[in-house]
């Protein structure tokens, strides 16, 4: 069922940046019987999806329903998870492949997290940390007695991994 997921999530963000690379056509929402179509094969209760062009959300609609059979409203949240990664590592590596952003540039340069600002290994996070799981960081958050994030190790050494 996760596989099916994840190539259905694919399918649509192939479908959407796909149709986004190319300045001459215009990004529209995939067709509601298709995506019913799919969801019905695959067997995935629940898909939302979004139109984004130049950085603002342009057209949101959620196709199926939620648990009881309720449809699912424009703001349901999903618990996608790791699904988040090759999504993200893509953007990334695009961005990276464009000279837009760069790997081993420390990532304190743009945001720092207020539970990790204090210790001074927060200036060593890197993307490529990130990337390969090399942060230093716990899987999850929040697994701490006082429920902060904090440092497991020395980023860039030990790799963790959360499938």
């Amino acid at each position: 069922m996760k596989n099916l997921n994840i190539i259905l999530l694919s399918c649509f963000t192939v479908l959407l940046y796909g149709t986004s690379c190319s300045s001459h056509r215009s990004i529209s929402m995939p067709n509601t019987s298709s995506v019913n179509s799919l969801m019905t094969e695959y067997h995935v209760p629940t898909v939302g999806v979004s139109i984004i062009q130049n950085g603002k959300i342009k057209q949101t609609k959620l196709f199926g329903n939620l648990p009881y059979h309720s449809p699912a409203p424009n703001n349901t949240l999903f618990s996608i998870a790791s699904l988040t990664k090759p999504l993200t590592s893509t953007m990334v590596l695009i961005l990276v492949s464009q000279g837009k952003w760069q790997l081993d540039e420390p990532l304190y340069h743009y945001w720092v997290d207020p539970d990790v600002a204090a210790d001074e290994r927060h200036k060593k996070l890197t993307t490529r940390h990130v990337l390969s799981h090399q942060t230093g960081l716990p899987n999850w958050r929040g697994h701490e007695p006082d429920g902060k994030l904090s440092f497991a190790f020395e980023p860039g050494t030990p790799l963790t991994f959360n499938a």
